[in-house]
């Protein structure tokens, strides 16, 4: 980076990014974590706090704040605020999609794939279950069918629970 008139605040930007070869609006984003070749390169003055890591991710930001985007080519194609998202280039949908909020009520985290729990799954809050049966029942489904409680065990077949 050659020096210049610009003042130049706190971000770390770790790979090949040539700061100078960006969007000029880069040198005058503030506390930004960024280490990925190519990444955050559309970071303006009023984006914030924001980690970038990965190849090429999170350009889109402008003036967002508090950002956490993980993998290669992460990005929603706009500016937002306060998400958290891990994805990747090869899936047009992000794996992990998240909202940080003032509070738990406010707070949310979406996975756009299966999960699976090896241990003890706890939920606190209120959950959703499915009203309808899944095209291909599965281990681990659980729909309800009229106000019986259905779900799909280890053996593949759905199985009624009893109250």
């Amino acid at each position: 980076m050659s020096k210049s008139s610009k003042t130049y605040v706190p971000n770390v930007a770790l790979a090949l990014l040539d700061i100078q070869n960006a969007d000029d609006n880069i040198v005058s984003a503030t506390t930004n974590i960024i280490i990925g070749k190519r990444s955050g390169e559309s970071l303006g003055s009023g984006a914030i706090n924001n980690v970038l890591l990965g190849h090429d991710t999170g350009n889109s930001i402008t003036s967002g704040k508090g950002n956490v985007y993980i993998g290669n080519h992460t990005d929603p194609f706009v500016s937002e605020t306060n998400k958290l998202r891990v994805g990747s280039s090869e899936s047009s949908t992000d794996l992990i999609v998240g909202t940080f909020g003032s509070s738990i009520v406010n707070q949310s985290l979406t996975f756009n794939g299966a999960v699976t729990c090896a241990s003890n799954l706890t939920i606190t809050g209120n959950t959703k279950i499915k009203t309808s049966a899944p095209t291909t029942p599965l281990a681990g489904h659980i729909w309800i069918e009229g106000s019986t409680l259905k779900f799909v065990s280890s053996g593949g077949v759905p199985q009624t629970l009893n109250p």
